[in-house]
């Protein structure tokens, strides 16, 4: 009955714009999340958040977008606009931890030499949107998700952190990336 479009990645906005473009008036409502923000749309909004940092702006939206998909019915569906430079741009912090503290811990991912799936298995333990906490939200909407990947192998799982996959990493893996990796992690 109703079609909402949500996402983000460097690569979400112009996705957004080809689905408004096929789909038109059919979209109930929409938030895209990318780095350049500049795009409007009738149906769908573009909000512009921080890359390779998150930022307020891009937490702010992915809190928007959360709201947006939270009482939906088996009626509706979620198109997932997904692509590279997710993980930063789609930042809702977990419980306890402030955007501060998510910015100095993607500082000290980027800064450690970990690589992407090490990086993105820490994200998705402290985000409330990654590791398929993004579909357990629309549920039990159907939800369609288009990725673009940069991630080699293609692992649904990594590409900007899983937000509509199954997660099959533990808070244990995510404790040995930190021990791994000798930074200075904010306590929370």
């Amino acid at each position: 009955k109703r079609i909402f479009v949500i996402g983000g990645g460097k690569a979400s906005g112009l996705m957004a714009q080809e689905f408004e473009r096929l789909l038109g008036k059919r979209i109930t409502d929409g938030i895209i999340i990318d780095h350049i923000g500049t795009a409007k749309l009738k149906h769908i909004k573009i909000q512009k958040g921080g890359h390779p940092v998150p930022n307020a702006a891009g937490t702010k939206a992915a809190r928007q977008m959360l709201d947006l998909i939270s009482n939906l019915d088996r009626d509706d569906l979620v198109l997932a606009l997904i692509s590279v430079g997710g993980s930063a741009l789609m930042s809702a912090p977990s419980k306890g931890i402030s955007l501060n503290d998510l910015q100095k811990t993607n500082d000290c991912l980027l800064r450690s030499g970990a690589d992407i799936i090490h990086m993105n298995c820490l994200r998705k333990h402290i985000s409330s949107l990654k590791g398929g906490q993004l579909a357990k939200v629309a549920a039990p909407a159907t939800i369609i998700t288009v990725m673009f990947s940069d991630v080699i192998g293609d692992d649904l799982q990594v590409i900007a952190s899983g937000p509509t996959v199954p997660d099959d990493t533990s808070f244990k893996q995510a404790l040995s990336v930190i021990n791994r990796y000798k930074m200075p992690w904010p306590k929370s």
